[in-house]
């Protein structure tokens, strides 16, 4: 099966170009879930140092998405529970109550 794509953004809301980085995590449940944080391509450019920090929580981004595999697709997930968090990095991921 090959892995559906979550929606792509290109343009963020002030038309800065924006990077995704993402991450898979089992839930507490046992669901997989996909993590994907949206930054602006000018933290990696040289350029951040010019974004005002208020500008920049306004475009950084997190979204969660859950895996449907009858479907192929991704959900997008938008509350984890209050009994479960997230933790992602590049070298491990993991759900914790």
């Amino acid at each position: 099966m090959t892995a559906a794509r979550p929606p792509r953004e290109h343009l963020g809301n002030h038309g800065y170009h924006l990077r995704f980085t993402s991450y898979l995590v089992a839930s507490l449940a046992g669901k997989l879930l996909l993590v994907r944080w949206s930054l602006p391509d000018e933290l990696f450019s040289g350029e951040g140092g010019r974004l005002a920090f208020s500008l920049l929580s306004n475009l950084i981004t997190v979204r969660v998405f859950e895996a449907d595999m009858e479907a192929r697709r991704w959900t997008e997930v938008t509350d984890l529970g209050a009994a479960q968090a997230l933790i992602v990095s590049a070298t491990c991921s993991r759900a914790l109550r």
